[in-house]
């Protein structure tokens, strides 16, 4: 269950739990099943008192790895589902089978915010894809000013 504040997460072995404990906290509480299967709501979010689905589905992690979801989480634009798999341990500077860093598929996501959360995780902004393009370089290209300007923050 992600705080609707963004800050906090916390980890619940029982979803009934998680459930409550969203709906206590109020709007825009989410709560993220990082073990969903295929075709099954990941991610559902506190509105007008009811949890409502989000339209992301499970793509397997129960399958994949905490890198792995955490990459798949970045590649679905999905900040909440990106903050769970940190929490449970992924690292902000995993890479993909062909060497492509999460920070990379951050800038590539679109999403500055995503960006900016892996940042403060602890990913290193110099990070480099196999052909040595930078987080940075990647987003000047792409005319990303807003996530220049976080990346900038962190060399």
């Amino acid at each position: 269950m992600r705080a609707p504040d963004g800050e906090s997460i916390t980890g619940y072995d029982n979803p009934g739990v998680a459930e409550q404990a969203a709906l206590s906290l109020g709007e825009s509480t989410h709560v993220i099943d990082t073990v969903a299967p295929v075709y099954v709501p990941m991610i559902r979010t506190v509105v007008d008192g009811e949890l409502q689905i989000l339209g992301v589905g499970g793509w397997g992690a129960e399958r994949l790895s905490v890198a792995e979801n955490l990459l798949q989480a970045i590649k679905r634009k999905q900040l909440a589902i990106v903050h769970a798999f940190i929490a449970r341990g992924a690292d902000p500077d995993t890479c993909d089978e062909k060497g492509q860093p999460a920070i990379i598929w951050a800038v590539a996501s679109g999403r500055s915010e995503i960006v900016q959360f892996l940042l403060e995780a602890g990913a290193d902004p110099a990070a480099t894809d196999p052909d040595g393009v930078t987080a940075i370089g990647l987003a000047v290209e792409r005319g990303q000013m807003e996530t220049v300007d976080v990346l900038k923050r962190y060399h």
